[in-house]
This record gives C-alpha cells, structure tokens and sequence, in this order.
C-alpha cells in the first residue's frame, strides 16, 4: 500500500521512535537533533554534507511526516536504521509489529506469519509450528492458549508487545473471541508496564496507545451467542498481572528444583495468589 495517507497510528508510531531517538541524543531540539546527526553521519563516512537542515525531524517528532513510503511488516526506511546505528535499541521502537498489526483491518495469514518472523527467536517460536516452503501460511501459526499469552507477558518489551499483537490477530483470525479480548489485554498490560519505565518524554504518546486500545476493546462486538461488548475492567488487568507473576514463580521454583512448589503454583486459581494490580486508566 504505497503513499497511502499517514494514519493515526504511523502518527503514534513515528513519534514514539523520534523521541526515543532525541532522548538518546540527550533530548536535543529537532534543529540540533538533526545537526547532530549530520555529524555524526559525516564522521561515519568521512565526508562532508553540504545540505542544510531541512526541519525533518522537527516534523517527525510531530507526526508530520513519516520515515517510509510503504505500509507494510516491516517498512524500508533508511533514518531509522542509521539513527540505530549512533543510538542502540531505538529501531526497535519503530520496527515492532505492534504498529502495522494495530491498523484498523483486517489481516491475511501470511501478514500476521510476516509479523511473527520480524520476533526474536525467543518470541516467535512458540506462535509458529514447524513445517515447509509448501505449508500454507494460516497452518505455520500456532494455535494458542491462555497460557502463551501469560508467557509472553513474561518478558516486558516493545518486542514481546509486538508479539501479544501477534497472538491478538492470531486468535482474530481462527475466530477465538475469548482469547482475542485477553491477548488485547495482555496490549494494555505491557503499555502499562512500558510506561512505569520509559523516559517522562514518552508517557503521554505511550498513553494515547492505551486510550485507542482501550476504546477498540470497549467496542469490539463479540459473538458470544449473539453480539456483545465486554469493556476491559480493572480487575481483568489485576488478573493478567496476578498471570504473569505465577509465570515468574513457576520458572524460579523449576530453576530451583521445586518441582511440587511449582505444581502447587499451577493449580492455584488466580485469586489465591498474591500480586499487585494493574488500573485501567484513560
């Protein structure tokens, strides 16, 4: 989908990368970001640049442009990989499926598998199957549990974000309501947990991710035995949460060799464990 218009989320998305690109640099202004950059690139290649600032990063920083042409898993852009070079880390901010599996559509197999492949290895292997050159996309994607997604909230990333997105739309496309309504949760539970931890710069663009989630879950009509809406509570989040930390308290215990410690944790309902919760918030 080539030059389509810029979307909310390319937005969000382009915005979110910038500044984590400016808090890298040392939260310089667009202007000076962008000489900055200039340096650095001059060093790289010994030579020298003769164009003047041309306010691209002012523009990025605010949504008004975007470093690609082309919608698509993973979109060719030349600034995210270079700044990604001068500051580590921040190409992840741009290249998580999150951002193109939150457009408002709807997606083939093979668009989800793409996305699945963009994970680190320790993400994607368990929402792929193994197969061939000649096995059909829909049949490489795993079918899914509760439990994945509890995994996968295990390790809190823009990477395993990206991943929960990918079991979101994995559970869409096989028609699983309950485990699509809980893999968008598990979408709200890490932007919380990303939050707490990003620079002050980030809370506010990482909030208006959380708002659109929030409003998308609220009015997903689900078939369960005729349309319904089932709004995300507190206690849903309190509940991925409590999920989470069973994950944790398992592997310590099987690392330690408590393997009846780690059965007991297994059998317990979630609400006779004891965690923290999380807040809905908008």
């Amino acid at each position: 989908m080539p030059n389509r218009k810029r979307s909310e989320i390319d937005q969000l998305r382009t915005k979110i990368w910038a500044t984590m690109v400016s808090v890298a640099a040392g939260g310089l202004p667009p202007t000076r970001l962008e000489e900055d950059l200039k340096q650095r690139r001059e060093a790289k290649s010994g030579g020298r640049e003769t164009k003047e600032a041309t306010g691209i990063w002012w523009r990025y920083l605010r949504g008004k442009a975007k470093p690609f042409k082309t919608w698509e898993p993973r979109p060719q852009t030349v600034w995210v990989d270079e700044c990604e070079e001068f500051f580590p880390g921040t190409s992840a901010w741009f290249y998580s499926p999150i951002w193109y599996l939150l457009e408002d559509t709807e997606f083939l197999p093979s668009q989800i598998l793409e996305c699945v492949n963009l994970l680190p290895f320790r993400l994607r292997e368990d929402l792929l199957e193994h197969g061939d050159v000649r096995t059909k996309s829909a049949f490489l994607l795993a079918d899914l549990s509760l439990d994945t997604l509890f995994q996968i909230g295990a390790e809190v990333s823009v990477w395993s974000l990206g991943a929960m997105a990918c079991a979101m739309r994995r559970a869409e496309l096989s028609g699983q309501s309950p485990l699509y309504r809980w893999a968008g949760i598990g979408v709200l539970w890490m932007l919380n947990q990303l939050q707490k931890n990003a620079p002050v710069q980030l809370w506010q663009l990482l909030q208006e991710v959380k708002v659109m989630m929030t409003d998308r879950l609220n009015s997903f009509i689900y078939p369960m035995g005729g349309p319904m809406i089932c709004p995300v509570t507190n206690r849903d989040l309190e509940r991925f949460s409590c999920e989470v930390q069973r994950i944790h308290a398992i592997w310590h215990a099987s690392l330690n060799d408590d393997y009846e410690l780690a059965d007991q944790l297994r059998l317990l309902k979630w609400t006779e464990l004891s965690c923290g919760s999380d807040k809905v918030t908008k």
